[in-house]
């Protein structure tokens, strides 16, 4: 993220930014709805229409070029870890043979750095949720509150049982990577 904030930066804010675009259709449609029931249409129901399109239509195009700039700042950051790893194995203060077997670091070079990737991704996506949930739940508390707890109460519930069962996932990880370790 260092060596290239402004990509790092680019794709960070878009990816919050995609994250946060299923609320404007969401709030378009509470609009049609509101046209049908009898409300006020904000201006027509053709004209919400095509604010839904296009609004679809923006989020469509925001995901591409997301997707442009992560993968290119992804594929440069794994190509600089993977080459400082290996410097710092050839040069850096006691090198010296690890003391691992061939193939298991091959699967360090590969999976480890894929993993801190896979970690700066989440932290993307983890942001872009928080600022999409908080939103939502403002809007979703204005309109009825206690709908919004009964929805929301189990989410809290399954968020609780994942991050209890983190501590089994991580074992299994550990005994699939020795096991790939060895397969390679």
């Amino acid at each position: 993220a260092r060596t290239r904030p402004w990509l790092f930066a680019a794709s960070f804010t878009l990816w919050v930014l995609f994250a946060f675009m299923p609320l404007a259709g969401g709030l378009i449609m509470r609009e049609f709805f509101n046209a049908l029931s009898g409300g006020a249409p904000l201006g027509g129901l053709w004209l919400l229409l095509g604010l839904l399109l296009g609004s679809e239509a923006l989020r469509i195009g925001l995901l591409l070029i997301c997707m442009t700039c992560w993968i290119t700042f992804w594929s440069a950051a794994e190509w600089l870890v993977r080459t400082n790893v290996l410097d710092w194995l050839l040069a850096g203060p006691g090198a010296r043979a690890l003391p691992e077997s061939a193939g298991a670091l091959v699967s360090r070079f590969r999976d480890d750095v894929h993993e801190y990737m896979v970690f700066l991704d989440t932290w993307l996506d983890v942001t872009g949720e928080l600022v999409f949930s908080a939103v939502a739940l403002a809007i979703m508390l204005q309109i009825n509150a206690l709908v919004t707890l009964v929805v929301f109460l189990p989410m809290v519930g399954i968020v609780a049982v994942t991050h209890i069962a983190g501590s089994k996932i991580s074992a299994y990880r550990k005994a699939s990577r020795s096991s790939t370790g060895r397969v390679t």
